[in-house]
């Protein structure tokens, strides 16, 4: 059976941690006029997912064009199916299924889509007891095809790779970031699709050791961020950001918060307006997590304060729609007797204040919502998966944010 993501600890400080699904936010326009007030709904999923299937990210085009990548886990069976809805304006199917390979277990991490049709999923076939090959699906000409990534180029001292994100621009423009990772990550990773073929791309921290990159949103073909965390060094862990110029990455520095402390999520409203989310530890605490937003102004990233306090949780997708238009996703520990926080964050220019996440609120159920993207404000979409305790099983939820 699988249940939520757990939450674990970040070095020896034991701030909650996890691994980003990788769901890439996208830059939108940021002047947007609202003719009423947008409302949250939940969108039916089809009922051929079946039980235990899981939404792992969400990749908005246009709003007639919405991607969900996703899986459904089998009970006593060591596979998982891995398949992709898409949205076309007015219903929601599945697409063509996503070829299986060489691997018996298999799921989608994470996806984005420049039309209706190129783009790419990302996900991981499992070899246990720990190794997760990588694989890349490029959806192209009406049809999924599994894509060979570039390798480690020294297997021995730099590891596997480990992609969590990617973000398709066009056919021949497609960047996938993660980390060379053994059982800890031992530098930051980034790739290019350059049409033909994934290659990798040096970056200033790819022998960095604890270095690994979660999320990459995109401005243009030569603004890009990608976020994830470091060590300092004291060997604590701390936000980090990397930026691609059109010709280089380079590392950015931004504020550790209270360290041990890391990003898990961007998105890029403009140039000048860029958020990113994660988790840092609780002052006076060790083994406390609460949220943690910064934000680029065009010149420097700062820690935005004011945030409400949800108790042990960490943010885990953020969409900028307009720079007084943010959401970002929570994630809080489940237990039978803790039920966690059921919220979103939203930002309105001045404030942050809690949303309550769409669906039901009966006692028992809990969301996690993976995925999070739009095209501006009134237009926007969040996947992810409710879950009864204690029983624990999955049900695909896709939630939209509009007037209809």
């Amino acid at each position: 059976m699988r249940t939520s993501r757990a939450l674990t600890v970040l070095a020896a400080a034991g701030l909650l941690a996890a691994t980003a699904t990788g769901a890439t936010s996208r830059a939108a326009a940021s002047t947007h006029t609202q003719a009423c007030t947008p409302k949250w709904k939940l969108v039916a999923t089809p009922a051929s997912l079946g039980a235990n299937a899981q939404m792992t990210g969400a990749a908005v085009v246009s709003g007639k064009d919405v991607w969900f990548p996703g899986s459904t886990f089998t009970p006593g069976v060591a596979a998982e199916q891995p398949w992709v809805l898409h949205w076309n304006g007015h219903s929601l199917k599945p697409a063509a299924t996503v070829p299986q390979g060489p691997f018996t277990t298999r799921d989608t991490s994470a996806g984005s889509f420049d039309s209706a049709t190129d783009g790419w999923v990302l996900g991981r076939s499992t070899i246990l007891p720990v190794a997760y090959p990588q694989y890349a699906a490029r959806w192209h000409g009406g049809r999924w095809t599994i894509t060979p990534l570039a390798v480690s180029p020294n297997p021995t001292s730099n590891g596997n790779i480990a992609l969590n994100a990617v973000a398709s621009l066009a056919p021949g423009n497609a960047w996938a970031v993660g980390s060379f990772s053994t059982l800890v990550p031992l530098g930051a990773m980034i790739e290019h699709w350059d049409g033909t073929q994934w290659n990798v791309v040096p970056n200033p921290a790819s022998s960095q050791t604890g270095a690994e990159l979660n999320a990459i949103t995109v401005v243009s073909a030569s603004d890009i961020w990608a976020v994830g965390q470091q060590e300092n060094a004291a060997s604590v862990t701390v936000p980090f950001a990397e930026h691609w110029d059109g010709t280089a990455w380079s590392v950015v520095p931004v504020p550790a918060g209270n360290s041990p402390s890391h990003f898990l999520a961007v998105s890029a409203d403009s140039a000048g307006d860029v958020w990113a989310v994660g988790a840092q530890t609780e002052p006076g605490t060790s083994d406390t997590g609460v949220n943690l937003v910064e934000h680029w102004d065009g010149t420097a990233w700062s820690v935005v304060t004011g945030l409400p306090d949800l108790g042990n949780s960490e943010l885990q997708q953020v969409y900028a729609a307009s720079p007084t238009d943010v959401w970002a996703t929570v994630y809080a520990p489940r237990t039978d007797t803790d039920l966690g926080v059921d919220n979103f964050l939203h930002f309105n220019g001045t404030s942050w204040t809690t949303v309550p996440a769409p669906g039901p609120h009966e006692y028992g159920l809990n969301y996690e919502y993976a995925g999070i993207d739009g095209t501006g404000p009134g237009n926007i979409w969040a996947a992810g998966y409710s879950f009864p305790a204690p029983d624990g099983s999955d049900t695909p939820v896709i939630a939209h944010l509009s007037c209809g």
